[in-house]
């Protein structure tokens, strides 16, 4: 048995179950809306420990062959709701326990993808970055304009600023004409803007702008590296982040043929991250310099099957598969 934990919505998730199907392997897909829980019966002479969703047995925890953490964490279905502050905290606790079990249990299976990382610390990435000798951008983290004054100065390219946490987009105003969202991008950070921004702010990531020559977006999949080449620098709107070029714009993406030395380093990136599965995003600057940006465990990717004509779904299918 086969279990897939995802999203509502996930195009990966459908388009890997077609083909566990057509290879009839057989599988249980948890949305994030839906509940597992786990029944132990241990005993001096046997244990064992059945699975169930939404409170429907699926299967024996020794029928597991393999697990997909991809873009869903682990739903218990503990409400806090009509409880006191210590009534609160003691069903935290249990809650808390009772997901860590699970996921500690999951991981000893076959597990593409680590539950509790589908949105990788930034900070540690590029701590990680550091110890291997892969090059990342300069970068600073601060909450003191004074800091960010002098990091502005000894940047000749300019600085960008992102989000320290993952990227959020949300609906920030409704009305009977439309809805207006708001998206966390990269943004560059210009000096005008620097004398409106407050002594002491809230902990913010700043890098140097790079030069970029092009970004490539790889997919990485246990040792294999599916490489996408993204002419960004082509227009405007996508020069300081390509995602902004993303959604019907003429901005060009094709396969990439990775130089051996990238692939190894990214291999040992993920390898030090505990990440069997993931997308990391790099820049090429105009002097042929790699530099790592981020590594994203859920990003998505099924842009890359139009744009270089990978089958990375079939491929996962193949690594869930006994």
């Amino acid at each position: 048995m086969i279990l897939l934990f995802t999203e509502n919505i996930s195009y990966s998730a459908r388009y890997v179950t077609r083909h566990l199907f057509k290879m009839k392997q057989p599988f249980e897909v948890f949305l994030e809306t839906d509940t597992i829980d786990f029944s132990y019966n241990w005993s001096s002479s046997k244990k064992k420990l059945s699975v169930f969703k939404n409170e429907q047995f699926v299967c024996d925890y020794e029928e597991i062959t393999s697990v997909w953490a991809h873009r869903s964490e682990i739903n218990i279905g503990k409400s806090y709701s009509g409880l006191n502050g210590e009534e609160q905290v003691y069903v935290k606790r249990h809650r808390d326990t009772q997901i860590k079990s699970i996921q500690e249990l999951l991981h000893k299976k076959k597990c593409l993808g680590r539950f509790g990382k589908l949105n990788f610390n930034k900070l540690i990435f590029l701590d990680v970055c550091k110890q291997l000798k892969i090059p990342i951008p300069k970068t600073l983290v601060t909450r003191k304009k004074v800091d960010l004054n002098e990091f502005f100065e000894e940047q000749p390219n300019g600085i960008i600023v992102k989000s320290i946490a993952r990227n959020f987009h949300h609906c920030v105003s409704i009305s009977e004409e439309e809805q207006i969202w708001q998206q966390g991008i990269t943004n560059e950070v210009k000096g005008i803007q620097l004398d409106q921004i407050p002594d002491e702010f809230d902990l913010s990531l700043f890098q140097e702008k790079l030069d970029k020559k092009y970004e490539l977006r790889i997919f990485y999949l246990n040792g294999m590296c599916f490489s996408q080449i993204i002419f960004s620098q082509k227009h405007s709107f996508s020069e300081v982040d390509y995602r902004q070029g993303l959604g019907g714009s003429e901005m060009r993406q094709c396969n990439f043929n990775l130089p051996q030395e990238i692939k190894n380093q990214i291999k040992s990136l993920m390898n030090s991250l505990d990440l069997n599965i993931g997308c990391v995003d790099i820049v090429v600057t105009k002097q042929n310099e790699f530099v790592f940006l981020e590594v994203n465990p859920s990003g998505i990717f099924t842009d890359m099957m139009d744009n270089c004509n990978y089958d990375m779904h079939y491929e996962i299918a193949k690594y869930l598969m006994r």
